[in-house]
């Protein structure tokens, strides 16, 4: 299936033709979790398509940032297969929420390794996209990187929150055939929301999704990535999209909240 990898690694070629072999082996991956459930199919199709999408988002960033094409198609890499663990997850678990099962991202790397399906690229490349996928969902990045891994990481922790933002803003609410997955069971209101979730991100620090109670404190866990975006391209995206304003208008009305979201617009335009 991947024959053509060492030539790849040499001159950049074939990058859209390993690509689709990788993602062919995907799609027969997923396919694995054929479940007749109807909410066990519409979990792993989310996910199916988020990493899809991912790629979509990850390849527009390389573009923007004009990444040579061997790590260019080394982040494509990782972020088609960075959600990998998020299948056997949810069948083990009934979940996508870390806390409450385990790490999807290291789950993710495990399953690349155990299946083989990095087996042609170099041992560094290999490691560089293990490496991204098994820290795309930690709190904090690493803080000694050399500059391919660190863009390789940047771009998909940058990827991923793109449409895990559209994701939310399109489904956040309750008439959405997602909204219980996406949510985390997590108690509905209108108004209220965690004081310690809204602290930190008034402190601008990312809250903890183990401290959220209230489906608003999820929305505040997303407003705080505006402060955790790695790329002004990133950030164009975001406000081009309206995401921002579409969160606004999720959240309680209020002076705290209007305060806030005018911060995280002055983050996103600087």
């Amino acid at each position: 299936m991947f024959e053509n990898m060492s030539t790849l690694q040499q001159n950049g070629s074939n990058g859209q033709q390993e690509i689709d072999s990788y993602q062919a082996w995907f799609d027969s991956y997923v396919s694995r979790f054929d479940e007749t459930r109807a909410d066990f199919h519409a979990a792993i199709e989310l996910k199916r398509v988020h990493s899809l999408n991912v790629l979509k988002e990850a390849r527009m960033i390389t573009a923007q940032l004009k990444l040579e094409p061997r790590l260019a198609h080394l982040i494509h890499i990782a972020s088609l297969f960075h959600d990998l663990g998020r299948f056997v997850q949810y069948e083990k678990f009934g979940t996508f929420d870390d806390g409450k099962s385990l790490d999807h991202a290291e789950l993710s790397a495990e399953i690349l390794e155990k299946e083989s399906v990095l087996a042609k690229l170099g041992s560094s490349d290999k490691m560089l996209v293990l490496h991204a996928i098994s820290w795309h969902n930690k709190r904090k990045m690493p803080e000694s990187m050399d500059y391919e891994t660190g863009v390789t990481l940047k771009v998909l922790r940058d990827a991923d929150k793109l449409d895990i933002i559209r994701l939310w803003v399109s489904n956040l609410d309750a008439s959405s055939e997602k909204y219980e997955v996406l949510t985390l069971k997590l108690k509905p209101h209108p108004y209220y929301y965690s004081k310690e979730i809204f602290e930190d991100l008034c402190n601008k620090k990312l809250p903890l999704l183990r401290n959220a109670i209230w489906v608003n404190d999820l929305k505040l866990i997303v407003c705080s990535w505006m402060y955790d975006l790695n790329f002004h391209v990133t950030k164009k995206i975001v406000m081009g999209r309206r995401y921002l304003d579409k969160l606004a208008d999720m959240l309680p009305k209020n002076e705290k909240f209007d305060d806030i979201i005018e911060r995280l617009r002055d983050e996103l335009e600087s």
